[in-house]
């Protein structure tokens, strides 16, 4: 008898879940990926920030210590993904389709932020002979 009650009562557990209308479901996806440095080195705890287009809700998650990321149950729509690191330059990302039951795998490189190259010229041009009229190179 204990058996019989216990079956019943675990199909009642499971049978509403199956039960429910696919309307009451909501259909969802998955966006994830990977935050590096132009050189590919992983940069933990970059902020990661996706909002849907439609809703303009957002969802904001930290990159792991391997530098990924996974936002999970997005329901579907198109998003944008907005990624944040110190001394790195901001990437936005947008018009990304989210499909019911598809992951969306994003790997994202940041570059460096004011990075700035110089020249430095350590000797004064040669004279310039205003008589020549020939053209010469050096090589």
């Amino acid at each position: 008898m204990k058996n019989t009650i216990r079956a019943w009562a675990g199909l009642a557990i499971i049978i509403p879940g199956v039960l429910l209308p696919a309307s009451v479901q909501t259909p969802t996806g998955v966006i994830e990926g990977g935050v590096t440095d132009s050189s590919g080195g992983v940069l933990a705890n970059a902020t990661v920030l996706v909002r849907e287009a439609d809703t303009s809700r957002a969802r904001t998650v930290t990159t792991d210590a391997a530098g990924t990321f996974r936002l999970g149950q997005l329901p579907v729509g198109t998003y944008q993904i907005h990624v944040t690191f110190p001394g790195f330059t901001e990437f936005t990302q947008d018009c990304i389709p989210l499909m019911i039951g598809q992951t969306v795998d994003l790997m994202i490189a940041l570059l460096p932020a004011g990075v700035t190259e110089a020249v430095g010229v350590s000797a004064p041009p040669p004279p310039l002979d205003t008589h020549q009229t020939a053209i010469t190179t050096t090589g």
